[in-house]
């Protein structure tokens, strides 16, 4: 039998992390490729674009369109169910044990904040997890930390043996 999450398991991800995943790289790609095409077609003007602008466009677009689909791409959806993380699915999604979270790292100067997660141990989803947390979550907001950070810092420091 699948072990289950049970009812009061909290979710930690934004409800916009599905943007931020697949909508966003997604939509980049294909509008900024169609403006390359346009470019490469000389069809965005009257005089034609010198083929080093052509090729500068193409270079960016591709670039550009990688990092956002390795970046965005890797973020994942995270509950709360007691002291375990639920990543990927809030049933079937692979467990962690908040005692195997080594680090939490917010950043705080990108477009979307994110949360990371480094663990102890290799896990199906690797060995961190980056999420878009719950709340604020633009560069709008750079100096406020997310309440999920703190919360998740809280829940940690309560489970792991005072140092010495």
């Amino acid at each position: 039998m699948l072990p289950t999450a049970h009812q009061d398991a909290e979710r930690l991800t934004d409800g916009t992390t599905h943007y931020w995943k697949r909508v966003f790289p997604t939509v980049w790609t294909v509008l900024v490729g169609a403006v390359v095409a346009l470019i490469w077609a000389d069809a965005l003007g009257d005089a034609a674009a010198p083929v080093a602008v052509k090729w500068v466009a193409l270079g960016m677009w591709g670039g550009l369109s990688t990092l956002f689909h390795k970046m965005f791409g890797a973020l994942q959806e995270v509950w709360l169910d007691g002291d375990e993380l639920l990543i990927g699915d809030p049933v079937r999604g692979t467990r962690v044990h908040l005692r195997e979270v080594r680090e939490v790292k917010e950043s705080r100067f990108t477009q979307v904040k994110t949360v990371t997660l480094k663990l102890a141990r290799p896990t199906p989803v690797g060995d961190s997890v980056t999420f878009v947390p719950r709340g604020l979550t633009t560069f709008f907001f750079p100096l406020s930390s997310s309440r999920v950070v703190d919360e998740l810092e809280a829940r940690r420091a309560k489970l792991l043996p005072p140092a010495r």
